[in-house]
């Protein structure tokens, strides 16, 4: 075993328009410590979001002991303590709590996963915390990374390095080079500074086929199994990148093109993964599970032939399923599905290049529920030019589809982002004007995009647009989604949404307490 030693650490995911999430285990990091392992390093893996669930767990009614992470909300305060080192007492005490859960002293090398902004600006905090208790070298990397590496990288120095897309072997690289073995020109995907000037080395993508089994022996497992229904859901990744062409989407800036493990390194991983942390549910991680009908269907009847007895989650598209295919999925333990609905217009569908019309999503959302298969939808609202008879024809499509569906998972908000086909080209899709809806980075271009339409509202009323689009798909999953498993008769609409709008702004760990605590009482449960 080598005398280089490595930390990596997972941040939490907080999410700013929908309280949402799960507690899943840092797949991304896990393959990296399992890579580096075999290559004799001494790793350890850190996931702060199940430690800081953990602390707070622990001092239910003690404020002064609790970590807040709605202070990762007060953008401008953090960046202000990270980048201008302003003295704010509550961001001081946010990082001082931080640093006295993840210990850092005697390593080598931090690398910290960037995944969002938010994830950002706490990798920006806890990087500044590092380097004034000692000279750490620190790397970031990520899908966050990936896209906005570059303007990241020349506005904040207190960042050693940072890489772009696969993380093995350039992280690999860069230890082998902190150790004096090569030099840092060598290293693939890497930005890193050389005499006071920014240097970029060219991006390399590795095959899918080469990723290492996932190794989270360092974290402390039944944490995440608590945070659950006491079972644990590892993540996996099947396929890599998506082939779709969707106006407004920036994951072809991450993985530019579609690639799949062979058919036999997915079996043999997914038994490895299911007898070495002896459970049977997976969460699969690809962008589409359904990007190759052909793929996916040649998997599932691997899946039934091996009897690997899993349940298994995903991502899925509805251009290309149907009911054959969704049958030999639940037969090769597909348990739910997350679909990308956005609009129950087809005037909306088209103009996003979306690939798919409202008759196909209502087509494929029913026969997933014939087949057993638990259903959840996300919408999207305020994309441009989006009318209000776009959103009457959407609240429809919940009304008359009510039935297949088990739960909306978020009513987002739209805005442009960078290095998408919309934010390059906004006059073809009728808008002008972009510009960052934050003012808190004056020279970035990694924030949302705010923007006004050509003979349309300005920004300003398209906000208050959105807002109202968004409470009516609310009031629409009120009347009809929800009464599937419970009443609602003697509640009224506007309380349902003031309890809804408050609990987007807490910590997420304590809306499923509220939600789980109060739901039993809102009405009887019903049959479907």
């Amino acid at each position: 075993m080598r005398d280089f030693k490595i930390k990596l650490i997972s941040l939490p995911l907080l999410y700013f328009q929908e309280a949402y999430t799960q507690f899943f285990l840092p797949y991304s990091l896990g393959i990296l410590t399992a890579f580096l392992k075999e290559n004799n390093y001494q790793v350890i893996l850190d996931d702060l979001s199940i430690k800081i669930e953990d602390n707070n767990k622990k001092f239910r009614f003690s404020s002064n002991s609790r970590i807040n992470l709605n202070i990762l909300r007060q953008e401008r305060d953090i960046i202000d303590y990270s980048y201008n080192h302003s003295h704010n007492k509550k961001v001081g005490r946010f990082a001082e709590q931080i640093t006295q859960i993840v210990s850092c002293a005697s390593y080598d090398l931090i690398g910290i996963s960037v995944v969002t902004y938010s994830n950002f600006l706490f990798a920006l905090l806890l990087s500044r915390e590092i380097k004034s208790i000692n000279k750490t070298k620190i790397v970031l990397g990520g899908p966050f990374i990936t896209i906005y590496g570059k303007e990241l990288f020349e506005e904040f120095p207190v960042v050693d390095y940072m890489i772009s897309g696969d993380g093995q072997i350039p992280l690999l690289k860069l230890i082998e080079h902190l150790e004096g073995q090569l030099s840092i020109e060598e290293i693939p995907s890497l930005f890193y500074r050389e005499n006071g000037t920014i240097k970029a080395n060219p991006r390399k993508s590795f095959p899918i086929e080469n990723l290492s089994i996932p190794d989270f022996s360092d974290l402390n497992l039944n944490l995440y199994r608590s945070m659950g229904d006491n079972d644990l859901v590892l993540p996996y990744l099947v396929t890599r990148g998506c082939r779709r062409n969707c106006n407004f989407c920036k994951h072809k800036a991450v993985n530019s093109f579609f690639e799949s493990k062979s058919y036999n390194k997915v079996v043999r991983e997914l038994k490895t993964l299911k007898e070495r942390y002896r459970t049977n549910s997976f969460w699969f991680r690809d962008d589409n599970i359904n990007s190759s009908y052909e793929y996916l269907d040649r998997l599932c009847d691997i899946f039934i032939e091996e009897r690997l007895d899993i349940s298994w989650r995903a991502i899925a598209i509805a251009d290309n399923l149907n009911g054959r295919i969704l049958h030999k999925m639940k037969k090769a333990g597909c348990k739910s599905l997350s679909f990308d609905i956005i609009s129950g217009s087809d005037r909306v569908l088209k103009s996003m290049n979306k690939g798919f019309g409202v008759e196909r999503s209502s087509s494929v959302l029913m026969d997933s529920y014939r087949e057993g298969i638990k259903n959840i939808i996300y919408f999207t609202v305020g994309y441009p030019h989006e009318q209000e008879k776009d959103i009457t024809q959407t609240t429809e499509f919940i009304k008359i589809n009510s039935k297949y569906i088990d739960f909306i998972a978020a009513v987002v908000p739209f805005v442009a982002l960078y290095n998408t086909p919309l934010y390059d080209n906004p006059e073809l899709f009728g808008i002008k004007n972009l510009r960052p809806v934050s003012d808190n980075f004056p020279k970035f271009v990694f924030k949302h995009f705010a923007f006004d339409e050509i003979d349309g509202p300005k920004w300003e009323e398209k906000i208050r647009l959105q807002e109202r689009f968004r409470k009516k798909i609310l009031e629409a999953d009120f009347k009809y989604v929800l009464p599937k498993k419970y009443h609602f008769n003697f509640i009224p609409f506007w309380f349902y949404f003031w309890l809804r709008e408050k609990l987007r702004f807490l910590y997420v760990g304590w809306v499923f307490r509220i939600i789980k605590l109060f739901l039993p009482y809102l009405g009887k449960k019903t049959k479907v």
